[in-house]
């Protein structure tokens, strides 16, 4: 029972390591895209893996109302789609890299829009 007991906290401790290393890869890239772009910043919690995404929009134009009925379009447009598709990007970077601890709690993506 207790080589069993050492082998499982081995095992454990493999996975998440390997897990804190596949979050720091992905941390990397996220980082890379946001700053390119920069229209978004993300922050990743690796225990949990939930994903904090936070969008700026560009201001729209108040004299005209079709502009602003626009802007609310676009905005619930990203918000109701915007977290699924990324869940999903994340969840393939998650079985092409074998990260087993997130194949156990899966990212979860909470989209803010400003």
């Amino acid at each position: 029972m207790k080589k069993f007991m050492i082998a499982s906290g081995i095992i454990i401790s493999i996975m998440f390591a390997w897990h804190l290393w596949n979050y720091l890869e992905l941390g990397a890239r996220l980082k890379y895209v946001s700053s390119e772009s920069g229209d978004f910043e993300i922050k990743i919690n690796p225990i949990t893996n939930y994903v904090s995404m936070r969008m700026y929009l560009p201001p729209t134009d108040t004299d005209n109302p079709y502009a602003a009925a626009g802007a609310a379009l676009a905005q619930s447009y990203i918000q109701s789609i915007g977290p699924g598709i990324m869940e999903r990007q994340l969840s393939a970077h998650v079985y092409e890299n074998y990260d087993f601890y997130s194949m156990v709690v899966p990212y979860k993506v909470y989209l803010t829009i400003e």
